[in-house]
């Protein structure tokens, strides 16, 4: 992984700060299909990769672009926590995503994808866009958590903003292990007709 320069840009603890990773391949990536996935560490955003990640496989020529936001409150992860959200946080955070990433790359078996891992702080939702909108991103991939329940799995959530507001398609992964209990009523399946039920024992 090349080092990160020292930009001044980058050094701006109160701005976006952005990651150069494989950056040389950029010039060459006019005609790939280019996708932002949002990554925080969790469960949800390795699933989001990994499901982008499968996109790469639907095109010739792919470039990745991983970002990690963190917030200048609370960081990212583990990394920032503290509260201390500055330059030498981000490309320590920044680091551990690419590694991530590497890994789930060569997990996966994916030759032609190029990957760029980003950090920035300040706004998840707004970061994602932004950079999307930046890189003239074809598809924009992020996870939700739903942690107050599949009833409000969007509302006030990084992605449902995402959703809202991106200028290009989105595409929403989550777990898939949500019981029904905790659907609410208008979504949950109508049960059985117990004459069809009949028929088929």
């Amino acid at each position: 992984i090349p080092e990160t320069p020292k930009n001044p840009r980058l050094a701006a603890t109160d701005g976006p700060i952005q990651g150069y990773i494989c950056a040389a391949i950029m010039s060459n990536s006019d005609k790939s299909f280019q996708l932002v996935v949002g990554f925080d560490f969790s469960e949800q955003a390795r699933l989001a990769l990994t499901e982008a990640l499968q996109q790469c496989r639907l095109h010739a020529s792919n470039v990745v672009h991983v970002l990690g936001v963190l917030d200048p409150k609370h960081g990212i992860g583990s990394f920032g926590d503290d509260g201390k959200v500055n330059f030498d946080v981000a490309e320590a955070a920044q680091q551990s995503m690419a590694a991530q990433v590497k890994h789930q790359i060569e997990e996966a078996g994916i030759e032609r994808v190029s990957h760029f891992v980003h950090t920035r702080i300040g706004s998840a939702a707004k970061e994602i866009i932004g950079l999307a909108d930046e890189t003239g991103a074809d598809l924009i991939v992020v996870g939700t958590h739903g942690r107050t329940g599949v009833s409000r799995l969007f509302m006030g959530s990084v992605a449902e903003q995402v959703v809202r507001n991106g200028t290009c398609p989105v595409l929403v992964v989550r777990p898939s292990q949500h019981p029904v209990s905790e659907l609410p009523d208008e979504l949950k399946p109508e049960p059985p007709c117990p004459h069809c039920v009949q028929r088929r024992t």
